[in-house]
């Protein structure tokens, strides 16, 4: 990495938490129960899990809430939950790290995926969710708490797992506030989100968001059928072979993969969104919170479970290539 691109990224680290940034979308609780597995079931052919432990994280756009967080940033949370002891979870594990919350009710249960893991392996995932949209009183309330934070918002994050937030009421409201939008998409829904700022979809939901779901379709077109149709800049994350930096000015950047060894991609996404967006209302280029976003998410791929980077992570990610 250029020495000058260097000081550029460590100044911003340094300005996160000056940053404060809103989140709206899909929130969810991460449930993970952890244990060994040394026997086959005598009663069916799968693997009996001697449990050990469980825990419980935020999830969804709550885990990019806790990623801005830790990483020094203030994150202001909007989302929908159900009357259900899940939710008071939710709400408390929010709390705990300092996340400010804006959740609406609906009757539905709290979205909430359950993770079963062995040996450091995930063994299998029960999820409870309801994929509808929020009833109407429940949106009319989310929308209400947000026009009231917008006015002191920098930037946006929408954070859209399609369990039935994100919908055509709540891109207008961003869209009146001319905030600047990054986008992180659920493919399905990609007529909403024409003329933001960013999208920042995986391979596969490029190639879906551009009209296929061929999966060797190249990620270099997909970016280009993107950014024809909907947003200004799209950041194509690609796994193991890094991401690739599309512009409407058309600058293109590929960003190699800096991850060492992959144990979970479990919330890598909501790293790299948070990351961006920290970097972006540092005031760096989006090319360079690219840059910085990838290196994020190789760290975060390296731990088990929803995992968020922290400053001092990034910070000594850097001084790694002042050291070589």
């Amino acid at each position: 990495m250029d020495p000058k691109m260097q000081k550029v990224l460590a100044r911003a680290i340094a300005s996160f938490p000056g940053q404060s940034i809103i989140v709206i979308g899909d929130v969810m609780l991460d449930h993970y129960v952890w244990g060994a597995v040394d026997r086959v079931s005598p009663e069916a052919p799968v693997p009996v899990l001697l449990v050990e432990k469980e825990s419980e994280l935020p999830g969804g756009a709550a885990n990019v809430a806790r990623n801005i967080v830790e990483l020094g940033g203030k994150a202001a949370l909007f989302g929908c939950v159900g009357k259900d002891l899940r939710a008071e979870s939710l709400q408390a594990l929010c709390q705990d790290v300092g996340i400010e919350t804006h959740f609406t009710t609906d009757q539905r249960p709290t979205t909430t995926k359950v993770r079963y893991i062995a040996q450091n392996q995930q063994l299998l995932r029960a999820d409870w969710e309801d994929p509808e949209s929020i009833n109407g009183k429940a949106r009319k309330d989310l929308l209400a708490k947000l026009k009231k934070r917008l006015p002191d918002a920098g930037l946006v994050i929408i954070s859209d797992y399609a369990k039935g937030v994100i919908a055509a009421e709540v891109v207008e409201v961003l869209r009146q506030c001319k905030v600047k939008v990054i986008v992180d998409p659920y493919p399905c829904k990609r007529e909403l989100y024409q003329g933001f700022y960013l999208m920042t979809p995986n391979h596969k939901e490029a190639a879906e968001i551009a009209g296929t779901s061929h999966k060797s379709f190249p990620p270099l077109e997909a970016a280009a059928g993107i950014i024809k149709q909907y947003t200004e800049n799209v950041l194509i994350t690609c796994g193991g072979e890094g991401m690739l930096l599309q512009t409407s000015a058309g600058a293109t950047s590929v960003i190699p993969a800096r991850a060492r060894q992959v144990y979970d991609v479990t919330g890598a996404g909501d790293t790299v969104v948070a990351v961006l967006s920290l970097a972006l209302a540092a005031g760096v280029n989006l090319h360079e919170a690219s840059v910085l976003a990838n290196r994020a998410a190789g760290i975060a791929v390296g731990k088990v479970g929803t995992a968020t980077v922290m400053k001092e992570e990034l910070i000594s990610s850097l001084q790694e290539d002042w050291d070589t």
